[in-house]
């Protein structure tokens, strides 16, 4: 964990988003279950350390949210799964290597937020590189870079200073 992931990180994340006006419930008990459950969905590390934070994560109007160890574990009553949006891309593919360039996409960029106000669209870390970027409908895979890695998005976020569309 990097000085900028640290527990003193992510609640500067949490308090930042707070003052947006975003409610905040902690993580739960079986957090570490829940996590534990999610191997296959293959979690960077240092996302990993914030989720362990959270159980919920929403804005005012519950249109935005970050997705959370149960969301990725299949176990929470969200109407969207997690992997929503990369279902929704598969189904529009219109031939075979219109599907793969899909599949690679979402084999390296995991969505951490969803958002349905208005259009659908999503934050999503890069499971390679560490970058965050900000992806929406109607060509989910066509991203734009929002941090260079995720100290940079967490210090961002937590000063106000990025993502104001998405954070209100």
């Amino acid at each position: 964990m990097t000085e900028a992931e640290s527990p003193g990180a992510v609640t500067e994340f949490l308090t930042g988003l707070r003052r947006r006006g975003w409610q905040v419930e902690p993580a739960r008990a079986e957090s570490p279950e829940l996590l534990s459950a999610a191997h296959e969905v293959a979690i960077p590390e240092g996302w990993r350390s914030v989720l362990e934070r959270f159980s919920l994560l929403v804005d005012e109007d519950e249109s935005r949210w970050f997705l959370s160890a149960a969301d990725f574990a299949g176990s929470s009553d969200s109407a969207f799964a997690w992997n929503a949006f990369e279902r929704l891309s598969l189904e529009a593919a219109v031939d075979d290597a219109d599907r793969r360039r899909c599949t690679d996409f979402w084999r390296e960029f995991l969505p951490i937020a969803l958002g349905v106000e208005g259009s659908y669209e999503y934050l999503a870390i890069s499971r390679v590189s560490g970058v965050v970027v900000h992806g929406a409908e109607p060509e989910f895979e066509e991203v734009t870079l929002l941090a260079n890695d995720l100290p940079e998005f967490l210090t961002g976020v937590a000063e106000g200073s990025l993502g104001a569309g998405f954070f209100g």
